[in-house]
């Protein structure tokens, strides 16, 4: 992104108050600590969909590139069995209106279920922190990035983008079809393929996505990320509740990575 010297740091340590609320989360990459984020967040355990207020997709292997009409190139690994499960997890999901929250790979899951494409391969996102910039609200906050996969932004689907990259980190976006390079990208169609997505929400399915990994986190990347799912996912639902709630700080132990 160009240089704005108007985009402020998110401070914030405090997440919305979820009590009352039941989330059922996939196993998968750091299961637990998205487990204790959820819990820390007011969340109960639901033992299926269909007792879940949230459904949260977690991290992992890659998505199966066959999902959305690609063969693998080198270094991409899926499991398609791992796949299959969330694909039903999905379905059901989406059936019965339950908001899905996606972390990383279910980030990426939820871009394909949506009916989007993943770069299949990009650099520089497997290793340090960085700034991502929430580009509603201005501001910028630092989030984690250990991913090798991204989500392809279109216009083909329904997608909102929330947050990008701050800063150019990716020199490299690689599918079965397509190898860019960001020093060739000169025109408004590189530039839109080039996007470094960073969290997204999904009217159609009621789904809010992150790229990176709150539950490891800093508490302030835990607090935005909590906040923007209230806001996309439960806000009209508490608009209609008459009970106030109030924020509560998480607790979590900050993590390493």
């Amino acid at each position: 992104m160009e240089e704005n010297d108007s985009i402020t740091n998110y401070t914030d340590r405090v997440c919305p108050n979820f009590s009352g609320k039941k989330a059922f989360v996939l196993s998968g990459a750091m299961a637990g600590q998205v487990v204790a984020l959820m819990a820390a967040a007011g969340f109960t355990k639901a033992d299926s969909v269909e007792d879940a207020d949230l459904v949260v997709f977690t991290g992992g292997a890659d998505v199966d590139p066959a999902l959305y009409g690609q063969k693998p190139i080198a270094g991409v690994y899926p499991t398609r069995n791992r796949d299959n499960k969330e694909i039903e997890v999905f379905e059901a999901a989406k059936e019965a209106g339950v908001p899905m929250f996606g972390i990383c790979r279910g980030s990426q899951f939820l871009h394909v279920m949506a009916g989007g494409e993943l770069w299949q391969d990009v650099t520089g996102h497997a290793g340090p922190d960085h700034f991502i910039v929430d580009i509603q609200e201005g501001c910028r906050v630092m989030a984690t990035s250990l991913h090798h996969q991204a989500v392809k932004p279109t216009e083909d689907i329904n997608m909102q983008v929330v947050a990008v990259s701050e800063d150019e980190i990716t020199s490299k976006f690689e599918d079965e079809n397509i190898l860019l390079h960001t020093g060739a990208l000169n025109n408004a169609t590189d530039s839109l393929l080039n996007l470094e997505v960073e969290a997204v929400y999904y009217p159609e399915i009621n789904a809010f996505t992150v790229q990176g990994h709150p539950e490891v986190g800093s508490n302030e990347y835990r607090s935005w990320t909590l906040t923007k799912l209230m806001e996309y996912c439960f806000e009209e639902e508490d608009e209609d509740d008459d009970e106030e709630t109030e924020p509560m700080t998480i607790t979590v132990e900050e993590g390493n990575t």
